[in-house]
């Protein structure tokens, strides 16, 4: 089983599996199927023992399509962030109108300790880039550059990953940090 899922931000990340199930339970019936599917696939999909209480919303494939906004509210309300649960449940207007029909707090992305220069050297292969330029008025987008070791069978790409919240962007550089100190197995 992978260390972390694919949920980085997720606040039932630590909750034991059947209060997860009971959260989904309590959904309206036709959200139930789409969302035990999403999080189980989000969350539990990679583990090798199978996980109870998912099954019947695995196997369900007989239920409309919901609203995309009202299948992001209802991952909203499990945990997710608003921006992830939007894509996930596949908004096609998934822009100011819809995030804001979800309730996001307009303007809470955190910034930069002032006097932080970029770029930063968290690891040897994990920096951190800023697009922010005091001569233009522009929103400010963190990056995340991973490069990964290289041998000459296995070649990798570089991940860069952008984040328009600092903190966000920095948990996702500790986490490939920890991801490339991990003992190869």
């Amino acid at each position: 089983m992978r260390q972390t899922s694919r949920l980085y931000h997720w606040d039932l990340a630590d909750a034991p599996v059947q209060d997860v199930v009971q959260k989904i339970a309590e959904l309206p019936s036709h959200l139930r199927p789409w969302a035990g599917r999403l999080v189980w696939w989000d969350r539990y999909a990679e583990r090798t023992e199978p996980v109870q209480g998912f099954e019947g919303w695995l196997q369900d494939r007989s239920t409309p399509e919901p609203n995309p906004v009202e299948l992001a509210q209802a991952l909203v309300g499990l945990g997710y962030t608003p921006d992830y649960a939007g894509m996930r449940a596949g908004a096609q207007d998934w822009g100011i109108a819809a995030v804001r029909k979800i309730g996001r707090p307009q303007g809470n992305n955190r910034h930069a300790p002032e006097g932080t220069e970029f770029p930063i050297t968290l690891h040897p292969r994990v920096v951190m880039l800023s697009s922010r330029r005091p001569d233009r008025n522009r929103a400010t987008m963190y990056t995340v550059h991973v490069k990964f070791p290289q041998s000459k069978t296995v070649r990798r790409a570089p991940i860069r990953k952008g984040f328009a919240d600092y903190y966000r962007a920095m948990d996702y550089a500790l986490d490939a940090i920890r991801k490339l100190e991990e003992p190869a197995e």
